[in-house]
């Protein structure tokens, strides 16, 4: 084992009850920042894309940075993506189903 520094700390000399909810999770954005980027998702959901402008001011509204917000909308835009998808996929099953045919291709 390498010693430490004198001004190091190692994480187990923080004590649980010390961490902040940023330290135990430093990937989760707060519920305010998920609010302020979903609220501009839903007024521009015909365009969801946001210009540089637009992200800069985002992230000083949510305290995220720039790349944390690009990341947010490029994550959210994924997703929103597969759960059409999944959704498109279900009700053709269903569809096949209730007419009760056997699946050629789906």
């Amino acid at each position: 084992l390498k010693p430490l520094i004198p001004t190091q700390i190692s994480k187990h000399e923080i004590k649980k009850e010390e961490k902040t909810s940023e330290q135990t999770n430093p990937r989760r954005i707060s519920s305010k920042a998920s609010e302020i980027l979903n609220t501009w998702l839903e007024e521009h959901k015909d365009d969801p894309y946001p210009t540089t402008a637009h992200k800069q001011k985002l992230s000083q509204k949510t305290g995220l940075t720039v790349k944390q917000v690009k990341t947010w909308f490029t994550n959210r835009r994924a997703r929103s993506s597969l759960s059409e998808k999944r959704g498109a996929f279900k009700k053709k099953i269903s569809d096949l189903i209730k007419e009760k045919r056997p699946p050629s291709i789906l």
